[in-house]
C-alpha cells in the first residue's frame, strides 16, 4: 500500500475533523474517505482509537443531509469490519441506535450493521440498542417490501445478538417472534437472507407458537434439502430446530399430522429405494448418512422416530431397516426379531431398504449381472452388521444363497 494513500486519508480525516465546508466538498471529502477505507492497511492506520471514529460519527447525525449521514455510515461500518479492535472502543453506538430509530431502509441497513459489528464481542447490550432491533422488526412487520430484505438481514443479526447478550431482547417474545413470524410468512420459501436471519432469531424465542406456521417451515425445508447452496449444517440445523421443536409442543393435531405428512415417506416413493425421492423425507434420510451433517443427523432422526410414535417397529416401516438401526443401536433400542425374518408380509414392502417388495422384483430384472452383485454385497455387508451388534439374529439371506448355489460370483 503506497504510503501516499495512507497520507491522502489521514489528511482528509483531519479536513472532516475541521468540518467548515459546504455540503458538497463535505460529501466529496467523505466519498474519497470511504474508498480509500476500503482497504486495511488504510484503516488500520487512520482509525487508531475512538477519537478517529467521533469525527466520523458526527457527520452521521441527523441534521446532516441524507447523502452525507449515509457516507458517514458506511465508513464507520467499513472501520469496525477491518479493525475488530475498534469495537470495543467505539461510544456511539447508543447514539445511533437513538437516531435511527426512525430512518429509511438504506439507513438502517448500514446502521443496524453498525450496532452489529459494535455488539459482536460485548457480554451486555444497552437497553437503546435492545429498543432499536425490537422496534425496526416491528416497523418491517407492518410493512415489509422486497426493498427491505438486506436491512432486515442487517436487523436480524443485531437482533440474534440481542437475544443472546440482553435480557432485555427476552422481554415480551411473543410480540416479537409473532413480528417474526410475520415478516417470514410474507418471504419466498427458501433460506435465502433475511429467511435463514428470522429462523436463527426464532431458535432464541422459546416461548412462541409456531405451529400455525408450520407449512411454511416444512416448504422452506423443501427447498433447503434440493437446494445445494443451502445444504450446510449451519444453514439447515436452525430451521431444523424450530420445526422440531413446533412439532414436540404444537397442542394442534393438525400441526402433528402436517409434519407427517410431509416427513415420512409416500406411497409413490416406496417404488424406489428410500431416501432416493426428491422430496423431504428423501433428503432427510440421505442426510442422516452424511457425515458433514453430525448434529442434523440426529434432529432428522428425531423427527422421524417422534412421527412414528416413538415404536421401533413403526420407526422400521416408515424408513427402513437401512436407516432406522444406527438410531436405534445408538439409542439401545432393541430391533423387533422377527422384522427381517418375514420380508415378505402382508405390507409388502422390503423392511430394509423400505421398497415395495413387487417393485423391487421388477427392478431386479432390469438390473445387468454388475449391479445385482454390488446390491448383493451392499445387503451381506448390512446383514453381517446387524448380527455383530447383536441387535439382531438372523441367517444372513446372501450367505445362505451362496452355501446353497443359488449365488455365483460374476466371471471377470
Amino acid at each position: 500500500m503506497p504510503s501516499t494513500d495512507v497520507d491522502a486519508a489521514a489528511a482528509l480525516l483531519i479536513q472532516l475533523k475541521d468540518d467548515n465546508f459546504g455540503s458538497d466538498t463535505t460529501l466529496g471529502t467523505l466519498q474519497k474517505l470511504k474508498i480509500y477505507g476500503r482497504n486495511f492497511l488504510v484503516t488500520n492506520y487512520i482509525f487508531k482509537s475512538s477519537e478517529e471514529t467521533a469525527i466520523i460519527q458526527k457527520y452521521a447525525k441527523k441534521n446532516k443531509s441524507l447523502q452525507i449521514r449515509l457516507e458517514a455510515l458506511r465508513i464507520l461500518a467499513n472501520a469496525l469490519l477491518l479493525r475488530p479492535t475498534l469495537r470495543n472502543l467505539f461510544q456511539d453506538a447508543d447514539a445511533i441506535a437513538v437516531d435511527y430509530l426512525d430512518c429509511t431502509v438504506e439507513e438502517e441497513f448500514v446502521a443496524s450493521r453498525i450496532l452489529f459489528l459494535a455488539t459482536a464481542e460485548n457480554l451486555t447490550i444497552s437497553f437503546s440498542i435492545v429498543q432499536y432491533a425490537r422496534a425496526k422488526i416491528e416497523q418491517h412487520a407492518q410493512n415489509y417490501t422486497h426493498r427491505s430484505s438486506t436491512a432486515v438481514q442487517e436487523t436480524c443479526k443485531l437482533l440474534f445478538n440481542c437475544l443472546i447478550r440482553s435480557s432485555e431482547g427476552l422481554l415480551d417474545q411473543e410480540r416479537l417472534a409473532g413480528n417474526v413470524l410475520t415478516i417470514l410468512s410474507q418471504l419466498a420459501s427458501t433460506l435465502e437472507s433475511p429467511a435463514s436471519n428470522l429462523i436463527s432469531c426464532l431458535v432464541k424465542l422459546s416461548a412462541v407458537n409456531t405451529g400455525p406456521y408450520i407449512d411454511k417451515l416444512l416448504a422452506i425445508l423443501e427447498n433447503a434439502l434440493q437446494t445445494e447452496e443451502f445444504k450446510k449444517e449451519s444453514v439447515i440445523l436452525p430451521l431444523l430446530i424450530v420445526i422440531y421443536r413446533t412439532y414436540n409442543e404444537a397442542p394442534e393435531s393438525d400441526v402433528l399430522q402436517a409434519v407427517k405428512q410431509k416427513i415420512l415417506p409416500t406411497g409413490e416413493e416406496r417404488k424406489k429405494p428410500l431416501g432416493t425421492a426428491v422430496s423431504v423425507s428423501g433428503g432427510l434420510l440421505r442426510l442422516v448418512t452424511d457425515p458433514a451433517f453430525p448434529t442434523c443427523r440426529e434432529l432428522a432422526y428425531q423427527l422421524f422416530w417422534d412421527s412414528s410414535d416413538q415404536d421401533a417397529r413403526k420407526f422400521i416401516h416408515n424408513i427402513g431397516l437401512g436407516y432406522a438401526v444406527g438410531y436405534l443401536v445408538n439409542h439401545g433400542i432393541a430391533v423387533p426379531q422377527d422384522i427381517v425374518e418375514n420380508v415378505k408380509d402382508e405390507t409388502k414392502y422390503n423392511p430394509v431398504t423400505g421398497q415395495q417388495i413387487d417393485e423391487e422384483t421388477h427392478k431386479l430384472s432390469d438390473m445387468t449381472d454388475e449391479e445385482k452383485e454390488r446390491e448383493a454385497e451392499r445387503l451381506f455387508v448390512l446383514f453381517e452388521r446387524l448380527n455383530k451388534n447383536g441387535f439382531i439374529k438372523v441367517e444372513n439371506p446372501i450367505r445362505t444363497a451362496v452355501e446353497s448355489g443359488r449365488f455365483q460370483e460374476l466371471k471377470e
